[in-house]
């Protein structure tokens, strides 16, 4: 893969470079490193019993209903609770960022956030042009899985 992004516009090696770390993330998810367990904190750590969550995370998403515009609030109103679960998971900015930390890299060294990754991932896969230029994001992500690569094999 890596040696095919040279032939590839931006965002198809955008793609290709994020999907390069995704799968070493959830390789290492499997098979620890040096015996050293790599986990992902994938929902927040609420009190109470699942059901009393789900009906205090029901009852605020009921309350923001009341400030839905009237040509969306039937529309909101059927599908927000569906968000129940969308609430109580952590960021994909926490995952990338536990990642790189597990591999004794800095996330500071790269001159993109990872937020904006994430952002432009996103855009790209529901079918949207992305908001920036990608060819820092594709530099840096060059420079990522390097930086992945030498931390595996040192």
């Amino acid at each position: 893969r890596l040696l095919r992004i040279k032939h590839l516009d931006d965002i198809s090696a955008f793609m290709v470079l994020y999907n390069i770390v995704e799968k070493f993330r959830n390789y290492f998810l499997n098979e620890p490193l040096d015996g050293s367990a790599f986990t992902v904190k994938e929902e927040y750590v609420f009190t109470g019993s699942e059901g009393s969550i789900n009906r205090f995370i029901k009852k605020k998403i009921k309350e923001i209903g009341e400030i839905v515009a009237d040509a969306d609030k039937q529309e909101f109103d059927s599908k927000a609770f569906e968000k129940v679960s969308f609430i109580k998971k952590t960021g994909l900015i926490d995952q990338f960022e536990g990642f790189i930390k597990y591999l004794n890299l800095d996330p500071d060294d790269y001159d993109v956030e990872f937020g904006q990754l994430i952002k432009a991932r996103n855009l790209i896969y529901h079918g949207n042009p992305p908001d920036r230029d990608l060819s820092l994001c594709n530099k840096e992500l060059k420079a990522l899985v390097y930086d992945i690569t030498l931390a595996i094999i040192a």
